[in-house]
């Protein structure tokens, strides 16, 4: 049944809702968000409505560092720990950086079973060393109105793999992939990758 309050593309603090879900939590429809940090993340419409949920956690986790840290600047690029992230939380490049590791290798992430259980994977050069992540993202068109994304979803996060696109770009680009794997799963029809076009022919396999 499709939810009687259509959310999609409506901004939620730092949170795009995407796609209505088939799950219920406590009888409210649950929503795919992204994020601004370029997570996705699952909500029930109740907690995005009444602003209890703004993000998908990092702006608590931001909030959490400051009071930490005690100061603005916990560090810089002379600390020998800036590159793997120490005083760089409130950057918004760090955060997504530090999404794509969460959900790719951290089990009780929400969105991990989209990543880290498909076995999608981050390459080395960016896995230990944030400042080679950045140098790679400003050098190939970052912009902080844009998101990560993997050209193809079915491989790692490697500089190849990797492009920066609009929220709402991404966002169509997440629904037909989603909506291409889940014609070949349930009709056996193959897609073709750069179209909306259906191969007429069925799967053998």
């Amino acid at each position: 049944m499709p939810p009687k309050v259509d959310l999609i593309g409506l901004r939620f603090g730092r949170l795009i809702a995407m796609e209505a879900l088939e799950k219920r939590d406590w009888g409210k429809v649950v929503w795919l968000c992204i994020c601004d940090c370029g997570n996705l993340v699952e909500m029930p419409s109740n907690r995005l409505r009444t602003g209890n949920t703004r993000s998908c956690g990092c702006l608590r986790r931001e909030k959490t560092a400051e009071r930490m840290c005690g100061r603005k600047d916990c560090g810089g690029e002379n600390n020998p720990r800036y590159k793997h992230g120490y005083g760089n939380y409130k950057n918004r490049l760090y955060r997504i950086y530090h999404g794509m590791i969460q959900r790719c290798e951290l089990s009780s992430c929400p969105t991990y079973r989209y990543y880290g259980e498909k076995g999608i994977e981050i390459c080395n050069k960016w896995r230990n060393n944030f400042l080679s992540f950045r140098d790679w993202a400003m050098g190939n068109g970052y912009r902080d109105d844009l998101v990560l994304d993997r050209i193809d979803n079915n491989k790692n996060y490697v500089p190849e793999n990797c492009q920066w696109l609009t929220r709402s770009l991404h966002g169509t680009k997440s629904n037909h992939e989603r909506w291409r794997a889940k014609r070949i799963k349930e009709e056996g029809y193959e897609i073709c990758p750069k179209s909306n076009v259906i191969d007429e022919e069925k799967n053998d396999e």
